[in-house]
């Protein structure tokens, strides 16, 4: 569920999707009390009304519903805050191009709840551009660039207790370079959309709280777990199918620390470089940079890199 929140005078418009897609809308009066947030409904639209009444509940619960405006305020945690910036710039994405692949589909197949991995890379979504567009053969990041020919390990551990939607493996220039890929689909692909905290919000979570990964035993370990557990993973390698027995015995064989680098990639095409770049003193980028900030000191802590790739249209 995605909430998209605007003012109206006191009041809160918030979209609401699933998967998404809209299905209606309701407007809030945020009743505070000593900085404690309640909601009361004004008025709602419901467009799919069975999946709305059933996210409609969640209005009881202000603990649990996370809004971000320009204004710099923030309800989070069923609490209202004012925030403070300190002079904080991220200003490290990496750009790429994403052609005509759908901005707004994370995963392959006609339903999102019932993703078909085994369309990755035959269809239009992310994960599709992951698996014919992911090139890791870089050391530095002024060097970052997608190819048409990808080369290396790419393992697919989608699902319930995933460690990455991928990761990918490859040796370059006498370094093992492993990348866990975190993948989220922008809230809109209009040439017009603004920067979102929110867009990324969810995902950079998931990137900090699978640090443990990092570890490459640890990571090995369960994913050998999943595999066993699991009626089949999809994997690749040089971008042709392959056992993902071997990737996973491929990551246990590596030795020495010293010639492997972790990488937590997160990619989320919301986010335009012209956009980005552009805006100066809106609050909603010092927002979004003090997350992007906060995300990689706790990452680079565990001893890995942390990279973020947005479009550039």
């Amino acid at each position: 569920m995605e909430l998209q929140p605007s003012f109206n005078g006191t009041d809160i418009l918030l979209d609401i999707y699933h998967l998404g897609t809209k299905v209606g809308d309701v407007t809030l009066e945020p009743l505070i009390n000593d900085y404690q947030v309640t909601f009361n409904i004004k008025s709602q639209n419901p467009i799919k009304k069975a999946q709305f009444n059933e996210y409609i509940k969640i209005i009881k619960y202000p603990e649990i519903i996370k809004c971000w405006f320009e204004s710099g305020h923030a309800i989070i945690n069923g609490m209202i805050f004012k925030t403070g910036y300190q002079d904080v710039t991220y200003g490290q994405f990496l750009w790429a191009d994403f052609e005509d692949y759908n901005l707004k589909k994370e995963k392959p197949g006609k339903s999102p709840i019932k993703p078909e991995l085994n369309k990755i890379g035959k269809e239009k979504s992310l994960f599709c551009w992951v698996k014919n567009r992911w090139n890791g053969d870089w050391l530095d990041p002024s060097t970052f660039n997608t190819t048409e020919t990808p080369t290396g390990w790419l393992y697919c551990d989608d699902g319930a207790g995933e460690k990455a939607d991928f990761i990918h493996l490859t040796k370059y220039k006498g370094e093992n370079l492993i990348s866990l890929i975190h993948v989220k689909a922008a809230k809109s692909d209009s040439n017009k959309r603004r920067i979102s905290v929110g867009a990324h919000d969810v995902v950079l979570n998931q990137g900090v709280k699978n640090l443990r990964y990092c570890m490459r035993k640890n990571l090995t370990v369960d994913l050998q777990e999943r595999l066993d557990n699991s009626a089949s993973k999809e994997c690749w390698f040089n971008g042709k199918p392959a056992k993902a027995e071997d990737f996973i015995n491929e990551l246990a064989n590596i030795h020495g620390v010293s010639k492997s680098r972790t990488r937590v990639i997160i990619v989320q095409p919301h986010t335009r470089k012209k956009t980005y770049e552009s805006t100066s003193n809106s609050n909603s980028k010092k927002q979004l940079d003090v997350l992007l900030v906060s995300a990689e000191n706790a990452i680079r802590s565990s001893g890995a890199e942390f990279h973020i790739i947005g479009i550039e249209d």
